[in-house]
């Protein structure tokens, strides 16, 4: 997913030896990636299996990464969407000393699922060379075989953050430590929408009439006449103008 990468990038950054076990791509591998909707049912038992095949590999080779090339910190991205689910990892997580923190991403805008399908039929390997049509309505199928069964976190004595809508809204329990604490600060403050950032140079000052370079010197008259019309422009040519975050 999106965030595993970003925090991925974000933690590497850091000098911190981290790396993303992505249980689609272990699944693609095992059992093809052209999978129906049906193969998500949780009712399909052999779609079930399959599936927590692909989960126990995932975990096996994030569990000899962290004995046999010493990392600190593996991403297991995957769905996880019962308690059941996150039940097996912690149980695997603690018998191997393995601290666990869950991110949960949730979307309530419809629009922006909306988006997100739009988004993942297009760019995931689950639909190469599939009418988009077709891939954009089996995507929600599968979805919706997930929210049938989907499980929010709400275990008190977990550590996990809950990014809501993109982080509009972000709920915290049990974090925990320096890793935690900035992976917490970077989710916080990540935005993932796009976004455009407008720069403006500050009006002429009397330093730069006077040919001098650096210092903090007073605008010129020219300046002031800038400053003063700096807003009038911002207004006519920038679009939501009045929204803009200065």
């Amino acid at each position: 997913s999106l965030f595993s990468v970003l925090v991925c990038r974000y933690l590497q950054w850091l000098g911190i030896a981290t790396k993303v076990f992505n249980v689609g791509n272990y699944r693609r591998k095992l059992f093809g990636a052209h999978q129906p909707h049906l193969f998500f049912d949780p009712a399909n038992q052999d779609g079930l299996r399959s599936r927590s095949d692909a989960a126990r590999a995932a975990l096996n080779d994030m569990i000899r990464w962290f004995r046999t090339e010493q990392g600190v910190v593996a991403i297991y991205d995957a769905t996880n969407a019962t308690k059941a689910r996150r039940d097996m990892l912690l149980q695997h997580c603690r018998q191997n000393d393995i601290q666990v923190m869950f991110i949960e991403s949730v979307c309530e805008i419809e629009a922006t699922r909306l988006a997100n399908a739009l988004e993942f039929q297009r760019s995931s390997p689950d639909y190469v060379a599939v009418d988009p049509k077709l891939a954009l309505e089996d995507f929600k199928a599968r979805i919706g075989h997930y929210a049938g069964h989907y499980e929010t976190m709400t275990e008190k004595d977990l550590s996990y953050i809950k990014l809501v809508d993109a982080g509009s809204q972000v709920i915290v329990s049990q974090i925990q430590g320096y890793l935690q604490s900035r992976v917490l600060y970077y989710l916080m403050n990540l935005r993932i929408a796009p976004r455009k950032i407008y720069f403006s140079r500050h009006g002429e000052s009397l330093f730069n009439v006077m040919g001098l370079l650096g210092g903090d010197s007073e605008l010129s008259a020219r300046g002031k006449q800038y400053a003063r019309a700096l807003p009038s422009v911002v207004a006519t040519y920038v679009p939501n103008a009045e929204k803009l975050t200065v």
